[in-house]
């Protein structure tokens, strides 16, 4: 026992710096505990300068949602860190991931895991829909359980078409929001508790200021038109946006503030966005290289916005080109990175670039369901296969640093 005391206050005599550079070394789940030490580290770790510092510490890391099955039948939701500088996997193309890479949702609003489907991510936030049409939007934070139910409004001769979640930066105003589930957390992505609301230790219910303002897009048809309408949480107004356009609205990589999809229709490669902060659509110029491609796909890669597309004009093919916006909104500065060379064919899934890897491999994603290696200058390509006994059913990338999850600007 006396030992156990000596090496605690020797723990927290360290000068406060060398405590701060070793906290935001550390994984976001091994973060989430260490705040539960003590009320200093809970300070510290809750602190906008940690959130701030441990960024530049993260550029390291990256992190995926998946929805996985289980052997007993479940299906269920986990976040995964990678580290970009080991990247978790060994020659042989086995990931190797611990516990402490691992973090499990469960859900608590009374929704089983097999009949939800993940919408989209947005800024660490999760968004979750029964597969019923008119039911509720569920915004969630993995690592707090905590959540918000967003009911919808059912128009007359409207059918339900698309919906994504996104997030601008907030004004000097803020909107107080009601929150579900408990955590002894007090702080969830976007979201700080009210004044008298909540105090440290206590669960997490009852009023909520947002610091990040984030807001639900949905497109309804009413026969050959396209109708807007969005509605910022913590509100229950869904208000139409004007000038919405014919489009696929595939929704699928968020950038400063919008989100962009590729649309081929009507014989031409368009790449639409909305901005969440300015509530408008616009176009994203494109180079005449890209033409029309039957199969393409938006993701944001290397911090830039990355069209990926089948090689050719075919609808089946093994290659895949990466293309970067090295200059957001300027269409000259499109630029190929490389072309994935793969063994399978690409049907209806261009591959997906997620990250570089220490020893400049690529991570890429195949089919929102698989993930494979693939080095640019070997152009060896090898399939990954995590170390558990889950299948993965649906992944998306998660830009989920700390400060966003524990919702500290």
């Amino acid at each position: 026992m006396k030992k156990l005391q000596l090496s605690n206050r020797s723990l927290l005599e360290l000068p406060s710096e060398v405590i701060w550079d070793i906290l935001c070394r550390l994984p976001i789940k091994t973060c989430l505990g260490c705040k539960l030490v003590c009320q200093d580290w809970y300070d510290i770790i809750t602190s906008p300068s940690f959130a701030a510092l441990r960024g530049s510490y993260c550029s390291p890391r990256a992190t995926l949602v998946l929805k996985c099955s289980f052997p007993n039948g479940r299906l269920n939701f986990l976040m995964l860190e990678l580290d970009k500088e080991s990247s978790n996997v060994d020659q042989m193309g086995a990931f190797s991931v611990g516990a402490d890479h691992m973090i499990k949702f469960k859900s608590k609003f009374g929704v089983p895991n097999g009949k939800l489907f993940v919408v989209n991510v947005c800024n660490g936030l999760v968004c979750l829909k029964s597969d019923k049409r008119w039911d509720c939007y569920y915004v969630c934070n993995f690592l707090t359980s905590q959540f918000l139910t967003v009911k919808q409004s059912r128009p007359r001769f409207h059918y339900l078409y698309k919906y994504v979640l996104g997030s601008c930066p907030m004004d000097s105003t803020t909107t107080q929001v009601r929150l579900c589930g408990g955590s002894e957390n007090p702080y969830i992505c976007g979201l700080t508790p009210a004044r008298g609301e909540v105090s440290h230790g206590n669960h997490c219910k009852g009023s909520y200021l947002m610091t990040h303002q984030y807001k639900l897009l949905r497109i309804l048809k009413t026969g050959i038109q396209h109708v807007a309408e969005i509605l910022t949480l913590g509100s229950e107004e869904w208000r139409r946006i004007d000038n919405a356009p014919k489009s696929s609205y595939n929704f699928q990589a968020f950038l400063n503030g919008s989100y962009h999809w590729y649309d081929n229709q009507a014989g031409e490669c368009n790449i639409w966005a909305f901005h969440f902060g300015i509530e408008k659509f616009f176009r994203i110029p494109t180079p005449d290289e890209f033409k029309v491609r039957p199969h393409a796909a938006l993701t944001v890669f290397d911090s830039s916005l990355c069209f990926c597309c089948a090689n050719g004009s075919g609808f089946i093919s093994t290659e895949s080109e990466v293309w970067l916006m090295k200059e957001y909104g300027v269409g000259h500065s499109w630029v190929k990175q490389f072309v994935i060379d793969a063994p399978r064919s690409i049907w209806y899934h261009p591959y997906k670039p997620l990250m570089r890897t220490a020893n400049g491999q690529v991570l890429i994603n195949r089919c929102d369901s698989y993930l494979a290696l693939y080095d640019p200058e070997t152009k060896a390509y090898r399939e990954v296969k995590f170390d558990g006994a889950f299948t993965i059913r649906r992944l998306l990338s998660c830009d989920a640093d700390f400060a966003r999850l524990l919702g500290v600007v």
